[in-house]
């Protein structure tokens, strides 16, 4: 009997705060991604609109060359998937963004819960309360 993969998806904040210094989370991102890196059974899923905050987000506070660098990381890695965002998502996700006019949920956010509906993900890596809200269990 093997061991089942654990899978977590990745939020924006967690990727920043791993790559900013004076982000208040910075330690704690840092030393999970160490464990997820250190372990032979765990996977991080993310998708390509949480790429692209990363992206834009790292290239606005910390500059170009560190989002070029951070880029670079996510297309060399053997443990970050990339889940690019389709149309069966938007949908489920704009369903999602319609359902709660309650929350100040984004549509990036809405299409990053669609993924970990559809994908069975039982924990996000986020420092973000939305995805708690929704009813994620959130690591670390």
């Amino acid at each position: 009997m093997g061991f089942k993969r654990l899978r977590y998806f990745v939020d924006t904040g967690a990727f920043y705060a791993g790559k900013d210094t004076s982000d208040q989370h910075y330690d704690q991102a840092n030393i999970f991604m160490e464990k997820v890196r250190k372990s032979a059974y765990s996977d991080l899923i993310t998708s390509n609109f949480i790429i692209d905050e990363t992206i834009t987000l790292i290239r606005m506070k910390l500059g170009h060359n560190a989002a070029v660098k951070f880029g670079r990381q996510i297309r060399e890695s053997s443990i970050v998937s990339v889940i690019n965002v389709n149309e069966n998502i938007e949908d489920k996700a704009w369903k999602i963004f319609e359902k709660y006019s309650d929350k100040d949920f984004s549509f990036t956010d809405c299409t990053s819960f669609a993924i970990v509906e559809i994908e069975k993900i039982r924990n996000v890596f986020t420092f973000d309360k939305h995805f708690a809200q929704y009813g994620f269990d959130i690591v670390p």
